[in-house]
């Protein structure tokens, strides 16, 4: 009976064995699977770091060029243009009309020269005929 207790034993011990190694064998793979995700987010981050490198180089050369008085002036005044949008958008409509109006008046001034021409031209003609009729 001794032998069969070894047996027993030794059966029931290899199962325990295999099944802790089974165990042992998912975390691994859990862990590496979760080592694989750490490393895609790494990369990530390590892409939003030349993505922020970047935005700071810009953010240096725009402070360069324009300080923060500058952006709150601009500022300002773009709130000005929005609050008076109607007020622009009337002095545009009047400064169109005005455009038509000068273009009209563009046009009458050279139908006028046109026909001052030819008057001058009749009456040129007028008083060369007269001249010739009178010698």
């Amino acid at each position: 009976m001794g032998e069969e207790n070894e047996k027993n034993s030794w059966s029931e011990w290899s199962i325990h064995v295999l099944k802790e190694l089974e165990r042992l064998n998912k975390n691994y793979e859990n862990i590496s699977t979760e080592i694989q995700k750490t490393n895609k987010e790494i990369t990530r981050v390590s892409g939003m770091k030349f993505a922020i490198n970047d935005l700071k180089t810009w953010k240096e050369g725009l402070d360069k060029i324009v300080n923060e008085e500058d952006l709150k002036a601009m500022k300002a005044a773009f709130q000005e243009v929005v609050t008076h949008k109607e007020g622009f958008d009337k002095l545009k409509l009047k400064l169109d009309k005005a455009l038509e109006e000068v273009e009209t008046l563009n046009r009458f001034k050279s139908n006028a020269k046109v026909l001052l021409t030819i008057i001058l031209f009749i009456i040129t003609t007028a008083l060369t005929v007269a001249g010739l009729l009178l010698k």
